[in-house]
């Protein structure tokens, strides 16, 4: 191997080691933090769910309902609105139990990369709580996470991210999402306890009206990564469905570097470039390893060192919330990532990731 890519290829993994590295440990301090005290009185709270059922469907998104019935929170305090595709406006209030359901039409659901941001700016502007949070159709979660959320959301932190987790059974690909999606939710929250921003997603969010201003989110909330904290409480968690094929899971990919490349902020940037750069830079070592066996040493190495930092990073997420066995799986995971980030950060900047 010619010394000037051992050079590179030294640097670009020992960067990523000692970030990956950096990241644990703020995640470790985020976990170890104390929850905030509940509020003397819990605020009204706004559930905007974009996604859900189609309006007058028969279901009238009955699993939502049963999701947010089932969540502890003070009756009179909570209402959650459904965003759906069709012509009507503004539902009549409907009591569901503890929350006033309401139904907010999406008259045209924008394409494109900003869509889930587009839609949920109509249900923010729609919300009537002082808190708003925003849970994905088809999501679950605890009883306790709405409390959980609210605990965190204050005019001191009026934008919070918790944790979602992928759900995976014993299937493949489901187990390779699940934990790439647990190493990029580690790096969240430990970036986030280092006060470094990071791209966040558009599901299990809260946020302040107080301290927040709606307009924000229109298009792509590229400001949120700069002042989110992250509430890393297992209460807080919801579950996601997988992706059901190979190509959503690079479609998905090449999706989140688009929206990393087009946020202002350099650090994101740069930790968009840094993950393409040191996959790229394994594959092309690894492709070259297979003829030449003077390179395959030295990239064996810096895939094991690649594969440890991973395990460091996504370690101490998978014990806190209850995903160790997922690690088994780190050597295909690592071998997806090594041949779909390549492809997935040029197939982004070519726009072709709708």
């Amino acid at each position: 191997m010619p010394f000037f890519v051992l050079i590179v290829l030294v640097v670009t993994v020992g960067t990523y080691i000692l970030l990956t590295g950096a990241a644990s440990l703020g995640f470790i301090t985020a976990r170890r933090q104390d929850s905030p005290p509940d509020p003397s009185e819990w605020p009204t709270v706004s559930v905007v769910v974009p996604g859900a059922a189609p309006p007058n469907s028969d279901s009238s998104n009955s699993e939502i309902l049963q999701q947010i019935r089932s969540c502890n929170y003070p009756s009179g305090r909570l209402e959650l609105l459904v965003l759906t595709d069709g012509s009507i406006e503004h539902s009549p209030p409907e009591r569901g139990g503890a929350a006033t359901v309401r139904r907010i039409s999406v008259p045209e659901r924008t394409p494109g990369l900003h869509a889930p941001w587009s839609t949920l700016q109509r249900g923010i502007e729609a919300a009537e709580g002082k808190i708003i949070l925003s849970m994905s159709g088809g999501d679950t979660g605890s009883p306790q996470w709405i409390r959980s959320m609210v605990r965190h959301c204050t005019s001191d932190t009026p934008v919070v991210v918790g944790p979602t987790i992928i759900e995976h059974g014993d299937l493949f690909l489901p187990r390779l999402q699940a934990l790439q999606h647990l190493g990029r939710l580690a790096f969240t929250g430990g970036a986030s306890s280092l006060g470094l921003p990071t791209q966040i997603g558009p599901s299990n969010l809260a946020l302040h009206t107080g301290a927040f201003r709606p307009e924000s989110c229109r298009g792509a909330p590229t400001e949120f990564g700069r002042v989110a904290a992250f509430n890393p409480a297992t209460d807080a968690a919801v579950r996601h469905a997988p992706v059901s094929s190979f190509a959503e899971f690079f479609r998905r990919q090449a999706r989140w570097f688009r929206r990393a490349t087009e946020t202002p902020s350099r650090i994101v940037q740069g930790q968009a470039a840094g993950l393409w750069l040191v996959h790229t830079v394994l594959l092309a070592c690894s492709l070259v390893a297979v003829a030449a066996p003077a390179w395959r040493q030295p990239t064996l190495i810096a895939l094991v060192g690649k594969m440890g930092a991973d395990i460091v990073l996504s370690l101490p997420a998978a014990k806190h919330y209850g995903q160790r066995p997922l690690l088994r799986s780190i050597v295909p995971s690592e071998l997806m990532l090594v041949l779909t980030i390549p492809g997935a950060g040029i197939w982004s900047l070519l726009g072709s990731d709708s």
